[in-house]
């Protein structure tokens, strides 16, 4: 399970944003490693959904130091009004997307699912992960490895 954040970067959440960046990295990496053993490898790609990753953000103890940094001390907070109001109200995302999203795959033959799948507001994260795959692909093919791309 990765995030759109493994492929787009978000000021103040850069610690996260780089955990799904390792995840996208393991994930191409694992999936090459094992496609010869007939196991296929894929991602999901969540965008923002209302989880406890935005209620349970830690919040900075002394707010004066926040305030002594000025406009830019506000730009967190700013970050999570706009993903708060983003996750709530009527056309709010439902996690359960993901969830259908996850069984759909599953249920898809072996070797037909795709590389990544996006759920939700992809925040451009599809359109980089189109721009990636014949990079990725051509790397891979340079090696002399091209054969690993093929799921047995």
């Amino acid at each position: 399970m990765g995030s759109v954040l493994g492929r787009v970067t978000f000021p103040f959440v850069g610690i996260y944003g780089a955990s799904k960046m390792a995840i996208e990295a393991l994930t191409d990496s694992i999936r090459l490693e094992v496609s010869q053993l007939g196991v296929d490898v894929v991602e999901v790609q969540p965008g923002a959904y209302p989880t406890s990753l935005y209620s349970s953000i830690q919040r900075p103890a002394d707010g004066d130091i926040t305030k002594s940094y000025g406009e830019v001390g506000q730009i967190p907070d700013a970050i999570y009004k706009t993903f708060t109001s983003m996750l709530q109200g009527k056309d709010a995302p439902k996690p359960h997307d993901i969830a259908e999203a996850v069984a759909k795959l599953i249920g898809q033959a072996k070797g037909s699912r795709a590389a990544r799948t996006v759920v939700g507001t992809s925040f451009g994260a599809d359109k980089i992960n189109a721009d990636i795959a014949p990079v990725q692909k051509a790397v891979v093919d340079g090696l002399g490895l091209g054969h690993l791309e093929k799921l047995v």
